[in-house]
């Protein structure tokens, strides 16, 4: 009983039904289903009862008389409702439900879920392209154009467009990759040591981190944090979507072209076999010294450089 007369009341909160409407129809269903036999007489009463509470609700919603017989006169009740002639100045079906708050709700929460999915799915706008050419043992393995988000982290892009084109007199041609996970990351950029222990950026010894909001799908370039938390000039390329390191790494572009070559890298034999397990613990692991992940073959960045501003078309997505 107190469950059934929960749910009607919360019923009639949302309906607007007067309340003394549910307490007629809780006692009556709440009497005819008591006892373990059913009284005719007073599953009778409890049908009237029902109609009679269904019928004041009606008349308060539309306003106009019940229909329903006295209780006692034999007539069977009509439980249905016909629809009320509208007066010329009562609002039509349409209006009277712009009047409530349910449209201004709908519209609330559209506004909200097309607001999150442009931010879960937008990407950020290329403001510049760079390409870095591999070899392997000495031999071209291709080329990786990327596009770099100037607008989410401007001093980022600009410390790796500079190491890029070597506009300081040092940079990434002829860095080592030192690191690759089969399927998942290829790393490269330490421009002082070539062993993932250094690194050094263009304006001094590191840079601050500027945002950490660029997801790391597959295809993401992001530059590898110090000890300290902060940017030198190591960075690596991510191959699957990996949400743990959204908020571990700064992720500042994306491969426009070449991704298959990346592909190949990462599968190249490595010294020691890394780790399946894929995200912040590889990340943690991958920064330290050591020789696990490093390719059994020499792999470099043979050239680098800007590319063209009239070659800067759209590019290749990553997959």
């Amino acid at each position: 009983m107190t469950s059934l007369a929960t749910a009607l009341t919360a019923a009639a909160t949302l309906c607007r039904f007067p309340a003394s409407s549910v307490a007629i129809a809780t006692s009556s269903i709440g009497a005819a289903l008591a006892g373990p036999r059913v009284n005719p007489s007073l599953a009778a009463r409890c049908i009237h009862n029902t109609a009679v509470s269904a019928s004041s609700a009606g008349r308060w919603a539309q306003g106009r008389p019940s229909s329903l017989p006295p209780a006692g006169s034999g007539a069977a009740p009509k439980l249905g409702f016909a629809p009320a002639a509208l007066g010329a100045g009562d609002p039509g079906p349409g209006q009277a439900f712009f009047r409530t708050r349910w449209p201004y709700l709908t519209a609330l929460g559209l506004a909200a879920s097309g607001a999150l999915a442009y931010t879960v799915f937008r990407e950020p706008v290329v403001t510049q392209r760079v390409y870095l050419d591999f070899e392997v043992a000495g031999r071209p393995a291709g080329r990786v154009v990327v596009g770099l988000y100037g607008k989410e982290a401007p001093q980022t892009c600009d410390n790796f467009a500079a190491l890029t084109s070597h506009e300081r007199g040092f940079g990434y041609r002829g860095c080592a990759v030192h690191r690759v996970m089969h399927g998942w990351s290829v790393w490269s950029g330490d421009v002082t040591a070539g062993d993932g222990t250094g690194g050094v950026s263009v304006f001094g010894p590191s840079i601050g981190v500027e945002t950490m909001s660029v997801r790391h799908r597959r295809g993401a370039v992001s530059m590898v944090l110090d000890e300290e938390g902060r940017i030198r000039s190591q960075f690596f390329f991510t191959l699957v979507t990996t949400p743990a390191l959204d908020r571990k790494a700064a992720a500042f572009g994306r491969v426009l072209e070449g991704i298959e070559v990346l592909d190949r890298l990462s599968r190249l034999p490595t010294a020691a076999p890394a780790g399946q397990q894929q995200g912040a613990g590889q990340l943690a692991a991958a920064q330290g010294p050591g020789s696990e992940g490093r390719p059994l073959v020499e792999v470099r960045v043979s050239d680098c450089g800007l590319v063209p501003e009239g070659e800067q078309g759209q590019g290749q997505r990553a997959a």
